[in-house]
């Protein structure tokens, strides 16, 4: 967000969208959302998961959210309807949390 922060001072809200699959760049994308946000800002995080075997692993993301200046609070969860049929229906139950900036955490 670098350029764009320095010209509109950060966004107050930022849209994280299907992006926890991948658990080793869960520090860089917190990172990143900190950079982006504004005081006062919120990220919306959702998410299905996508693999059986790591949800411990994705809901560490939000574990994590403190140690990168970031508050981490679960909002809803829901199913969504099946879309595919070769696909369990978890793959459709969609989990949405709010970050925010800690009141006490400088800007990245």
């Amino acid at each position: 967000c670098g350029g764009l922060t320095e010209v509109f001072g950060g966004f107050d809200l930022v849209l994280v969208c299907d992006c926890l699959y991948i658990v080793d760049l869960h520090g860089a994308l917190l990172d990143s959302i900190r950079s982006c946000l504004a005081p006062g800002g919120v990220a919306l995080v959702a998410f299905a998961l996508h693999h059986d075997n790591n949800r411990e692993a994705v809901f560490g993301f939000f574990s994590r959210a403190a140690e990168h200046g970031l508050s981490a609070e679960r909002l809803d969860e829901r199913q969504m309807p099946v879309r595919c049929s070769n696909l369990p229906a978890s793959r459709f139950y969609v989990y949405a949390w709010t970050l925010a900036l800690l009141p006490d955490a400088p800007r990245a």
